[in-house]
């Protein structure tokens, strides 16, 4: 069952996504979009945009947008891997007599090296409508954020260099874990101008109910049985309610100045205890501010989260600086690409890039890629209409 503990806990917590929202056009500028969002989106991204359409503009729709983020920078796919395959030839020589000290060394040593490393998911849907005539919209978004490490015991590196036979590796204390949280969001996004003499400026809200689900597992670091990984024992939930504030203001045309505050009403949720250890996920206030510059053919936008942003309260904070850039070729074709680069260096740099098709502004065809050219790969599809 090589490689399935990361698969299975995505789509163990697939009902319900560093990015708490994945679009396509946003993500392939580097997930920049505070100000330059279009208005289908602009209620998960920024309600206020809600006010930035065109005189034909009458409705708009994404269904849906569908993202993934899959983080390994510390190999520890790979690493366990190797471990369970050296695992199992070890316990094999065991019993037939065969194994060496340098077998168990080696293994041990496998174990340790295991020690810190951590692999992240990330998963996203969305679905939006939105009247932009109405200043109104309707959102529902979802997303993952998953993590996976080891737990070890430092007495199961004696007992495997002391080793002798092969139920000696039966009773291996250092387990895998499994954290997650799933949250569903279903909002009404409305935004107002208000009259500010010679500046275009909006704000907007999108209250929102939010349900949260909890996952913490934990299996042995040398095998897999995804028998019990469902289990309701491992699952917590609860339903709140939150709300996010926007504000967009044009200073001079082509300049568009944003602001995103996203769950102001904190909250803590704690997971369900595996192995007596429960974690706490942190839902709380998070202040981005953005800027776009749109020339008509070229938009480049640029996002900074003004506070640390973290989640399982484990040293995982992130502060993210977006970037990016759209080329926007006979209004049918867009070229975009962007960098995402985290302040407090926790996750490493993200380089972005995508391609949308819109054929007579009608529909949107939009994908974008992510890598780090390393051990971080990442994928979005969104299919949208505007009318």
């Amino acid at each position: 069952m090589r490689h399935q503990w990361l698969l299975v806990s995505a789509l163990l917590l697939a009902p319900a996504v560093n990015a708490q929202h994945f679009d396509a056009r946003n993500s392939a500028m580097g997930g920049a979009g505070v100000a330059s969002s279009h208005y289908s989106l602009a209620g998960i991204t920024n309600p206020a945009l809600l006010t930035r359409y065109g005189e034909s503009d009458t409705f708009g729709m994404i269904l849906p947008s569908l993202g993934v983020l899959v983080m390994d920078e510390d190999d520890l796919v790979d690493a366990l891997d190797q471990f369970q395959s050296d695992f199992d030839d070890v316990r094999t020589r065991l019993g037939s007599g065969s194994a060496t000290p340098a077998d168990l060394t080696d293994l041990s040593n496998q174990l340790l090296a295991l020690d810190g490393k951590t692999a992240r998911l990330e998963v996203g849907a969305a679905f939006t409508f939105a009247l932009p005539s109405l200043n109104l919209a309707i959102v529902t978004n979802s997303y993952i954020d998953g993590a996976m490490f080891p737990r070890i015991d430092p007495n199961d590196i004696a007992q495997i260099n002391g080793a002798t036979q092969d139920f000696d590796l039966d009773t291996l204390q250092s387990e895998m874990v499994g954290l997650g949280v799933a949250i569903s969001e279903v909002g009404v996004a409305y935004a107002i101008e208000l009259p500010l003499p010679g500046l275009n400026f909006s704000v907007g809200v999108t209250p929102k109910l939010q349900r949260i689900d909890t996952y913490n597992y934990a299996l042995s670091v040398q095998s897999f049985d995804s028998a019990d990984v469902d289990d309701p024992q491992f699952r917590n939930d609860q339903t709140e309610f939150n709300f996010d504030f926007g504000a967009a203001l044009d200073p001079i045309p082509g300049l568009t100045v944003g602001l995103m505050a996203r769950n102001l009403i904190s909250n803590d949720t704690t997971t369900a205890p595996t192995s007596g250890q429960p974690f706490t996920y942190s839902i709380g206030p998070t202040l981005t501010i953005g800027a776009a510059w749109d020339m008509d053919w070229v938009t480049v936008a640029a996002d900074l989260d003004v506070n640390e942003y973290e989640r399982f309260k484990r040293g995982d904070g992130s502060q993210m600086l977006r970037a990016g850039a759209e080329f926007d070729l006979v209004h049918w074709v867009q070229l975009r690409a962007g960098l995402q680069h985290d302040l407090e260096g926790t996750t490493e740099d993200l380089f972005t890039a995508g391609l949308g098709i819109s054929p007579f502004d009608l529909v949107h065809i939009d994908v974008a890629a992510m890598t780090n050219l390393d051990s971080t790969y990442g994928a979005v599809v969104q299919l949208g209409f505007t009318f």
